[in-house]
């Protein structure tokens, strides 16, 4: 899906998933890892999303974060097309 993107919204996407990798390297001073990033911006970054009811939201939230999370633990396998990828 990616890769399928306009090239420009593709190097907007990496930009800021590449700072998002940068903060979570710093966790130890900012207690933002991954997780807590994916949790704080996934509602900005998929606000397109929309849902009918708060279950629906809850049972798809974990989801969607784990998405987030992978794509800023996975950022050199996703945006810079390295075979090796973290495992976390």
């Amino acid at each position: 899906m990616l890769t399928g993107l306009p090239r420009v919204n593709f190097e907007v996407l990496k930009f800021l998933f590449q700072h998002f990798v940068r903060v979570a390297e710093n966790c130890k001073l900012n207690s933002m890892d991954s997780k807590n990033l994916a949790i704080c911006w996934w509602p900005t970054l998929l606000h397109t999303l929309q849902f009918s009811d708060i279950a629906e939201f809850e049972s798809q939230r974990p989801h969607i974060e784990d998405i987030i999370q992978t794509m800023i633990d996975q950022f050199p396998f996703l945006f810079q097309g390295k075979e090796d990828y973290v495992m976390v």
